[in-house]
């Protein structure tokens, strides 16, 4: 129903995402046209249905979608908000992780009463995924590669000229602003 209950912003992005069509340059070939996986689409707009539209915000709302009855209260000390997206091998978490990343980001910068953040701590399992991670993160690269970030003036607004993040990696954290820092570390370290 054309996302109804989503914010504009989480609307603005889900279309630029999934209803927009993109090309990407190939070389000797040509253009390519670029699709989300719909295992990719189906996280996020599960992600956004249940922070826009049911209003999930802690972990006594997650709890009602629990069909099976496996979940209490008592299984979570922090009071934060989570949202855990089970995904196979192989069919983009990356990719994911990054649009949730962008839509957090757009959300609290546009949205006046938004509760999601800009700043980001990503947490990778072994020392060979946080070099990954890290490769697709440095220089924002995965944000501007795939259609992540939307052409400035989509809606109205500076997508691009507004997406300003920082990347640390471990231990070597420069921290120069306040908000809009991405902190990538791995398991071992926490």
């Amino acid at each position: 129903d054309g996302y109804v209950g989503a914010t504009e912003t989480s609307k603005a992005l889900l279309h630029w995402w999934f209803d927009t069509p993109h090309f990407v340059p190939k070389h000797d070939a040509p253009d390519e046209e670029f699709r989300y996986y719909f295992a990719q689409r189906e996280a996020m707009e599960t992600i956004i249905y249940l922070h826009d539209v049911v209003g999930a915000r802690d972990k006594f709302d997650l709890m009602r979608f629990d069909s099976v009855g496996l979940v209490s209260a008592n299984m979570f000390d922090e009071t934060w908000s989570r949202f855990v997206v089970r995904m196979a091998t192989g069919p983009g978490k990356t990719k994911v992780l990054g649009l949730a990343v962008a839509w957090s980001f757009y959300s609290k910068l546009y949205e006046p009463d938004s509760t999601l953040s800009r700043n980001f701590l990503v947490i990778a399992p072994t020392i060979i995924v946080l070099d990954r991670l890290y490769r697709d993160f440095r220089g924002l690269r995965m944000f501007f590669e795939d259609p992540v970030i939307p052409d400035d003036g989509v809606g109205g607004r500076s997508w691009r000229d507004d997406f300003q993040l920082t990347v640390h990696r471990q231990d070597n954290v420069r921290l120069t602003q306040p908000t809009g820092n991405i902190f990538l570390t791995n398991i071992h370290r926490v």
